[in-house]
């Protein structure tokens, strides 16, 4: 089976290892991108069974998923291949290959002709990180949001519950300013009468 050279998947990795690889691998009849005209099917079987089909022409072979290393080995006529799941979108499943950076890409046989050319795939994969790279930037920007819009909430928690404590100090440093504005006010007052007192005294 061949693997591909795809510079799109060098750049991006879309898989999360939390998905049952098993339960993926195994939930339908995958198509194998070849880029040309030969129908090449893979079945994997829940008993490890692994059903080629090239051009309904059928070998059986064997496959496993190594989950420490989340790898798929698949052995068939006498090969046998390390995989890593690498990007899943519901229609691709590409799977690296252990040490290069190559991939077997794999197709929703349902969708099978929307990939006659790598080409294809290689825009479907780019759409995809544009349209995820879009959300990141939305689900950024509403948790940004939310957190300013909890800070407000504090904020106005916080005041309406100590507004009364902070009025009351406020109204006590006031009344501390008055009663040393006032004196001063006073003090102002009277040295001006002095000097002013003084200055209109008629000398002989």
């Amino acid at each position: 089976m061949k693997t591909y050279l795809l510079s799109i998947l060098d750049k991006f990795k879309h898989f999360d290892e939390k998905l049952d690889a098993t339960a993926l691998i195994c939930s339908r009849p995958w198509e194998i991108f070849n880029g040309g005209g030969d129908k090449l099917k893979l079945f994997f079987k829940q008993d490890k069974t692994l059903i080629y089909s090239d051009n309904g022409v059928v070998t059986y072979g064997t496959w496993d998923y190594e989950p420490v290393s989340h790898s798929v080995i698949y052995s068939i006529s006498g090969t046998s291949l390390l995989l890593h799941p690498y990007y899943y979108d519901n229609e691709i499943f590409a799977l690296q290959q252990d040490g290069l950076n190559k991939y077997l890409i794999l197709i929703d046989g349902q969708n099978i002709a929307s990939y006659k050319q790598l080409e294809n795939i290689s825009d479907r994969i780019s759409n995809r990180i544009s349209g995820l790279l879009e959300d990141e930037k939305k689900r950024e920007k509403e948790e940004q949001r939310i957190a300013n819009e909890k800070q407000k909430q504090e904020a106005e928690k916080i005041w309406q519950s100590q507004k009364g404590e902070i009025l009351s100090l406020n109204h006590k440093y006031r009344e501390f300013q008055m009663l040393w504005i006032i004196p001063a006010l006073l003090a102002i007052v009277f040295i001006g009468i002095l000097v002013w007192g003084g200055g209109g005294e008629c000398h002989v």
